[in-house]
């Protein structure tokens, strides 16, 4: 049965001739969650270190030199000793 404004019931029902109490159940609890954004700053300390390598890159520097020497060529049948210096 609804029960409407003044006491009165829903028509189409029989009222009901016992007297009735209402019955009333524990408070129910609705937790409600709520989140928020704040901002929470967080510092991180930061070094660089630069390491400078060096490394040997090999160059070739071609370098000349010059010798000379003076060769006396004898002629077969001279003194000899000389005449060892002759082409053949």
């Amino acid at each position: 049965m609804r029960n409407y404004p003044h006491g009165h019931f829903d028509p189409c029902c029989p009222k009901n001739p016992c007297p009735v109490t209402p019955i009333v159940c524990p408070e129910r609890v609705v937790c409600v969650n709520r989140c928020f954004c704040y901002e929470q700053p967080v510092i991180v300390p930061t070094h660089v270190r630069v390491i400078n390598n060096f490394f040997p890159r090999v160059r070739y520097y071609p370098t000349q030199s010059c010798s000379e020497e003076t060769v006396c060529h004898q002629l077969p049948g001279t003194a000899p000793g000389f005449g060892q210096n002759i082409p053949r």
